[in-house]
C-alpha cells in the first residue's frame, strides 16, 4: 500500500508517494494556484501515480502539509473534507511535513491490522 504526501509552498510544491514504511517511491516539484488547490493537487497527485501504475485501489491515503495562513481555507476540517471528496480516502492535513508523514503511517498501519 502507498499513500500520498505534499508539501505546500507558494512557488514550488513538493509531491511524494511514499510506502508503508515511509520509502519515497517518487517526487514531483510542481507549483499549484491558489484559486485551483485542491483541483491542481488532485491532479497532479493523479498524473503522478500513473506515471509508476499506481492507481486508486493503491493508495490509502493523503497527507498534505500547509500552513493554513498561506491558503485560502479558515479551518483544517474544511479543507480536509475538500481533499477527501477529491482523493476518495483519508486526507491528514498539519504544518510540519514530517509529523503529517508519521500520521499518514500510523494511519496505514492502523488500517492494515
Amino acid at each position: 500500500m502507498y499513500a500520498f504526501l505534499a508539501n505546500y509552498q507558494m512557488n514550488e510544491s513538493r509531491l511524494i508517494i511514499m510506502d508503508e514504511f515511509g520509502e519515497q517511491i517518487a517526487v514531483r516539484h510542481v507549483h499549484l494556484p491558489l484559486e485551483r488547490l485542491v483541483a491542481s493537487l488532485t491532479s497532479e497527485m493523479i498524473d503522478l501515480s500513473h506515471h509508476y501504475n499506481l492507481y486508486h485501489e493503491d493508495i490509502a491515503a493523503i497527507g498534505f502539509a500547509v500552513n493554513l495562513d498561506s491558503i485560502p481555507y479558515s479551518t483544517t476540517d474544511k479543507l480536509i473534507e475538500e481533499l477527501e471528496e477529491a482523493f476518495h480516502f483519508k486526507a491528514i492535513v498539519d504544518e510540519e511535513l514530517e509529523s503529517t508523514k508519521q500520521a499518514v503511517l500510523a494511519y496505514m498501519q492502523e488500517e492494515n491490522r
